[in-house]
Order: C-alpha cells, then structure tokens, then sequence
C-alpha cells in the first residue's frame, strides 16, 4: 500500500476520513450518510451552514497540479477532490480562482499562525470552519464586501438563513445571474 492510499487501522486515516465526511468505500462525501445523493463533492462545514464543494474546481486543480493529474490518472487517488482534501489544502494549494491560501493567510496573518503553530492544518480548514461566515475573503476574486454592497438582496438571504455566506450565494447562483464578484472580476 502506498502512503496515500487509505488505511482503516490507522487512527490518523480514519480521522481524516471522518472529518471530512468521506466514505472509506467508495471515497464519496456527502453532507448526511442516511442521504441516497451522496456526492463525492459534498462537503458541509461542521454547523451545515456552508457547503464547500462549491470552492473547489477539478479542471483547476489538475490544471494548475500535475503530479496530481498523474497521481489520479494511475490511481494513487480516486479524485483530485480526494487528494484535496486529504493532503492538497494542507500543502498549501489551491482548489480554485475563488480559494487562494496564500491570499488567505497573508491578509489574515492570526490564521496564518495558527497554522505556522499547527493549530489548524489550513487557511482552507479556518475558512470553511469560520472564515466565509465571518466574511472573511478567500480570493482576490472575490471581495464578500464589494458582492454584498451590490446584492442587498444577498445580505437579506442570508440574514434569513438561506445562505450560510456571500460565497455560497455566489457560487451557487450568482455567477451564473452575472453578478460581480470583486471590482476587477
């Protein structure tokens, strides 16, 4: 067995496995194991409120990650999604023009020493965790700020719990209605 692949005896794979919802079978996330649409990119932060599938762009990361490509091409991983979110955030790359980590951890230099001092494996763990619902930016594609000025429409959804942050809104509906993400996107 390589070292990537999963191991169920080992306490440090079955952790990582529940952690993130991922089934040890098939390789699948889902937000609900009762659910029959189990996604293999379903990924809800710990509350529920954020769904953080949405963050990660598989064209993108093979694209910008080829040892990955090769990795998932002789089956070393299942998916990109699955190197991801097993090793790919905490080595500090990116799922997509929206989530950036170096962007995230220099603009938020607390985060930044957390993970320097090992409390939270990732920028990308914080932000999915606390950072989109404290509005935080993961991008420079996406300012929450600017996206909310101009979607007051957006701000009232998520007050009334529709949306868990200016992100998700973005992603799921946003981008495909034309909406602006940031001044220059």
């Amino acid at each position: 067995m390589s070292s990537n692949e999963f191991n169920e005896n080992n306490e440090d794979d079955a952790y990582e496995y529940n952690k993130y919802k991922l089934d040890p079978i098939t390789g699948s996330h889902w937000e609900d194991e009762s659910r029959d649409d189990k996604s293999e990119y379903s990924y809800y932060s710990e509350d529920g409120k954020h769904n953080f599938q949405l963050l990660f762009d598989e064209r993108y990361y093979l694209d910008k990650n080829p040892d990955i490509t090769a990795a998932v091409q002789n089956g070393i991983f299942r998916s990109a999604w699955e190197h991801f979110i097993l090793n790919g955030h905490k080595e500090g790359r990116n799922s997509s023009v929206f989530y950036n980590e170096e962007y995230y951890l220099n603009t938020n230099p607390n985060i930044k020493a957390a993970v320097a001092q090992g409390i939270i494996s990732s920028g990308f763990e914080h932000f999915v965790e606390h950072g989109a619902g404290e509005g935080r930016n993961a991008s420079s594609n996406f300012d929450t700020d600017f996206y909310l000025a101009h979607n007051p429409d957006v701000t009232q959804a998520i007050k009334n719990g529709n949306f868990g942050s200016a992100i998700e809104h973005y992603m799921l509906h946003g981008r495909f209605e034309g909406r602006a993400s940031s001044v220059g996107f």
